[in-house]
């Protein structure tokens, strides 16, 4: 999956979270490391998606 075919994107911090929702059927799009303002120390980030319902899906022209 595209992160631009995702309905929901989500961000989490380590990799004990993402493999949770991993499980729980969303996709890992991409991984990134960024400092953090709170410690500032470099931490791994996920982002991951799930796809819209076939229902909900708009084609690309449509939002043009």
């Amino acid at each position: 999956m595209e992160m631009s075919e995702a309905a929901v994107l989500r961000e989490v911090k380590g990799f004990i979270e993402a493999n949770k929702l991993l499980a729980e059927g969303w996709q890992l799009l991409t991984v990134i490391a960024r400092t953090c303002v709170e410690d500032e120390f470099q931490h791994t980030f996920y982002i991951l998606g799930k796809p819209a319902e076939a229902k909900q899906r708009v084609p690309y022209k449509d939002m043009l």
